[in-house]
């Protein structure tokens, strides 16, 4: 080649002579051609994954080169690259593996380096109920992180419509509560239900007192605010004379004087106890009670004549009368021990007022003795 600026294609060393031809001196030198294949060296930042919530991250490198003639080239098959794509940093906007290519523009050598940006795991909490009980009314609920998010976090019980840095909430009154958790990116959990149970006070009602002739029968139904499935168990103590001692509404058949306890307890644990005294009266040959409450509750809800048995022949007059003398209840040639044949505490279809009332019968026994007998009854209802 006699040019001055030789072109090659491969290494070695080359020699250039230059001929002064007026005179036939000469001179040569020789230089040595190296192949340059440097190719750029890459250095990604770590990444972190993606959060919830986020619209852009930056994925960036630090490219090592003897030359800043280079080129980059972001490229990415499952992700998004929303900016950026032909620098060092480039924006993105989802998960997926991002891939830079760096070309040394003076000799063509290339490098490639990738980096795997994962979606941000869930933010998943569990919720811990303390229900109300019998002591104590108010109930509570303790929010645990179970997995994902980044600290701090933030909790609610309504939704999101207000946070606390605290996961305990205390005195909640029965109800339903929509529980959230929330990280430091705004990321939230999925919305967990729950319910604070409303617990019932149980009560109970018992007539305190009743008054029984010696062999007589009835019924002691027991009032309740609690539901037949809300009762986990009823007891009576004692349970002489009774025909079961864990319902609500036994028969006694009175013998004696005695003072029955019943006990309610509810499925929440609640417990609620009653009294009532039954007062028993021997027999007599008759009998007429001095008070009753015809309030429709099964107990002494009749005022009729009683008398041993085969002790009256017919009971000729039995009537009763207010205070002004006027007769309310009147009936005629009747048997004794006969409810149907008693008051039941009405005048002309109405109720009458709670008081003091007068009765007057003639009774004729089985001797053939006639007997007129009279005293006070007190109404109550």
């Amino acid at each position: 080649n006699n040019g001055l600026s030789p072109v090659v294609n491969a290494t070695g060393s080359y020699t250039i002579t230059i001929l002064d031809q007026d005179n036939g001196c000469s001179n040569a030198e020789t230089v040595t051609v190296d192949e340059n294949v440097e190719a750029p060296i890459i250095d990604l930042a770590p990444m972190t994954d993606f959060p919830c919530g986020a619209t852009d991250l930056f994925v960036s490198a630090t490219v090592t080169a003897s030359t800043t003639n280079l080129s980059y080239q972001w490229e990415t098959t499952d992700g998004s690259i929303s900016g950026g794509a032909t620098t060092n940093q480039a924006a993105v906007d989802g998960p997926g593996t991002y891939t830079l290519v760096v070309i040394n523009q003076d000799n063509g050598c290339e490098s490639t380096a990738s980096t795997l940006l994962s979606v941000s795991e869930g933010l998943e909490v569990s919720a811990f109920l303390a229900q109300p009980d019998c002591e104590v009314a108010t109930g509570s609920i303790e929010v645990e992180i179970v997995s994902g998010g980044l600290d701090p976090f933030t909790y609610s019980i309504d939704g999101g419509q207000n946070f606390q840095t605290g996961n305990l909430f205390s005195n909640l009154n029965p109800g339903t509560y929509a529980v959230i958790a929330q990280d430091s990116e705004g990321c939230e959990s999925d919305l967990q239900t729950v319910e604070l149970l409303a617990v019932t006070d149980p009560t109970i009602d018992l007539e305190a007192e009743i008054i029984l002739l010696q062999g007589e029968t009835t019924t002691l139904p027991v009032g309740t605010n609690l539901l037949t499935t809300e009762i986990a168990s009823i007891s009576w103590d004692p349970v002489d004379n009774l025909s079961c001692s864990d319902c609500l509404t036994p028969t006694l058949t009175a013998t004696t004087n005695t003072t029955y306890t019943v006990t309610l307890i509810s499925v929440d644990g609640c417990a609620v106890s009653a009294e009532i005294r039954v007062q028993v009266q021997a027999l007599q040959d008759v009998y007429v009670p001095n008070t009753f409450s015809p309030n429709d509750d099964g107990i002494n809800d009749i005022f009729y004549i009683q008398a041993a048995p085969e002790t009256i022949s017919v009971i000729r007059q039995f009537l009763v009368f207010n205070r002004w003398g006027e007769p309310v209840f009147q009936y005629y040639n009747i048997p004794a021990n006969d409810p149907n044949f008693g008051w039941d505490g009405r005048f002309r279809g109405e109720r009458m007022n709670t008081g003091v009332y007068a009765w007057f019968a003639e009774i004729e026994y089985s001797d053939g003795t006639i007997e007129v007998i009279e005293g006070d009854l007190l109404y109550m209802r």
